[in-house]
């Protein structure tokens, strides 16, 4: 809470202090207004700098026009990405199921980082985006009225304020190029921040261990009940040393039930505990498992007589089980045992047997597109399981979402999961990172000079502004007003509508039919401006309510 405690106290000071600025008349003196909450302080003080960045016309004019293209083809590609998620594709994004999740969200500590993080990206995107405009609008030849920035009790961007006279005198191309400069430079800066964060830093990382990397546990598992938390790497198992998520979940243990060691590490610290060894059910579908009374975290001990110190027995022993009579069946799941006062797993004797069911017959009713021929003549149980019922991967696994996003992903589908993966990074406790993860990694090669404190701060920083600009600039593009998309999308109607007077001057000699007016073109102009507007911010609605609907 404590946290949250100081967010509100900065709010309430913000409020404090705007409110005794407007009494005062400070506000008017020093050229600050309010929209809304956010304050906005003008200023003409940066014009010079500005105008000496734009003394380059030819150069800027061009960056212009390539702003133009870029944000064409940008708007093009999300009004058509839009479409296809929402009527073709629903399903996604699946960032969820694509990520293994860490953790059920972050502690308030880490939230707070985060925010400071989010707030830093976003300010150094709107700032990049509004000097682009301001840069290009002089360039161009249109006078800049005032330039600032806004607060909401910390800074929260900036803003210039071309010539309305100017702006509306000039040509639909300048325009456009005016109004596309923000979101392709916030498009540039954003891929240039990926490229450094996924060519430079990233790969220079490496994990100071290896082992399995704990993302999960099962609840009422030997794994959530000895606190084996996310970002814990296990090391060992018994005197067998793991190496990686695979190593772990292929481990055969000794005795389903009893004690066995682990060596693990959480940060920067090691230690051991004694946990009971076994496979434990992490889910349960609708099936004998569910019918015999099966749950989540209990530790199958036998089928059919037999001990399950693996999962590939497992699978063996109930495939190869009998369906015409109950099959005898051992659990453990967490109670009281005299040997061990804290607790441990014992024995549920209200479970003992199991009516198996065909593979090919719960296949069939369930999941029929995957049956297979061969399921005819096994047995099944409908469970999950893993070793002490943890959820592990490997250490590589949270340089790989940073470093090679797209490795894997295969057609338009693929990239989009991957896409909204990456993006995603912060709601799924990945991004920042922040001890426990951190200590786990270390830079190697040309940056092991850098401490793994500052390594990581970096790493984050180009994180987060990449994610600002992205944000920015993807939501600038959506053709509806009023974005940047929207007014580039206007005025790319304007252009276009002025074409057939250029280029097709005799048209009308032909056909001996009158052009549209001037006004009857702006007309037609808004009411097509209009009607895209709301189609794409329907789309938007959609996309964002399609999970109740």
């Amino acid at each position: 809470m404590e946290g949250y405690l100081i967010a509100l106290a900065a709010a309430l000071a913000y409020a404090a202090v705007a409110w005794l600025g407007h009494v005062l008349g400070l506000w008017k003196r020093v050229g600050v207004s309010f929209y809304g909450p956010v304050l906005m302080w003008r200023t003409r003080r940066w014009g010079k700098g500005i105008a000496n960045a734009a003394r380059h016309r030819m150069l800027w004019k061009r960056y212009g026009t390539m702003s133009s293209v870029l944000a064409s083809g940008l708007m093009l590609a999300l009004v058509l990405a839009l479409l296809w998620v929402v009527y073709f594709a629903p399903d996604l994004p699946r960032a969820a199921a694509a990520t293994a999740e860490i953790g059920p969200g972050l502690p308030t500590d880490d939230i707070m980082i985060t925010l400071v993080y989010a707030v830093l990206g976003m300010v150094l995107a709107v700032i990049v985006h509004e000097l682009a405009h301001g840069v290009v609008t002089i360039a161009s030849g249109v006078r800049l009225d005032s330039m600032g920035v806004m607060f909401l009790v910390i800074p929260v961007g900036a803003f210039v304020e071309p010539n309305d006279e100017d702006l509306n005198k000039a040509g639909p191309e300048v325009r456009m190029r005016i109004f596309s400069s923000g979101l392709a430079t916030n498009m540039v800066v954003a891929l240039a921040c990926f490229a450094l964060l996924a060519g430079v830093f990233v790969p220079s990382a490496e994990p100071v261990e290896a082992g399995a990397l704990v993302t999960d546990a099962t609840p009422g598992s030997p794994g959530q009940i000895w606190g084996l938390t996310a970002w814990t790497e296990v090391l060992a198992v018994g005197s067998t040393n793991i190496s990686s998520a695979a190593d772990l979940m292929g481990i055969t243990f000794d005795q389903p039930g009893t004690p066995i060691g682990l060596e693990l590490r959480y940060g920067n610290e090691h230690s051991q505990v004694v946990v009971p060894q076994g496979m434990v059910i992490t889910e349960v579908t609708d099936g004998p498992a569910m019918n015999a009374g099966l749950r989540q975290g209990m530790i199958i001990r036998s089928i059919n007589n037999t001990p399950i110190v693996s999962a590939d027995q497992l699978r063996s022993v109930v495939e190869n089980s009998t369906r015409s009579a109950p099959v005898p069946i051992s659990v453990l799941e967490y109670g009281h045992d005299a040997a061990f006062p804290n607790g441990w797993f014992v024995e549920n004797r209200s479970i003992a047997y199991i009516n198996l069911t065909s593979k090919w017959l719960y296949y069939y009713t369930h999941f029929n597109w995957l049956n297979k021929e061969e399921y005819r003549n096994q047995s099944f149980m409908g469970v999950s399981t893993s070793p002490f019922g943890l959820k592990v991967t490997d250490p590589e696994h949270l340089l790989r979402l940073y470093g090679h996003p797209y490795a894997g992903a295969s057609g338009a589908e693929g990239v989009a999961d991957a896409t909204v993966r990456l993006l995603a990074l912060p709601f799924i406790g990945y991004s920042p990172v922040l001890p426990p993860a951190a200590d786990l990694y270390e830079p190697t090669g040309a940056l092991s000079f850098l401490p793994n404190d500052v390594y990581w701060a970096l790493v984050n920083l180009l994180y987060w502004v990449f994610w600002g600009n992205m944000m920015v600039g993807l939501a600038n593009a959506l053709p509806a007003l009023p974005l940047d998309g929207g007014n580039v999308f206007r005025d790319l109607l304007r252009w276009s509508v002025k074409l057939p007077r250029k280029g097709l001057l005799g048209l009308d000699r032909v056909t001996h039919r009158r052009r549209l007016t001037d006004p009857g073109e702006d007309r037609l102009v808004r009411f097509l401006t209009l009607v895209v507007s709301a189609a794409t911010l329907l789309l938007m609605a959609m996309l964002v309510l399609q999970p109740w609907y």
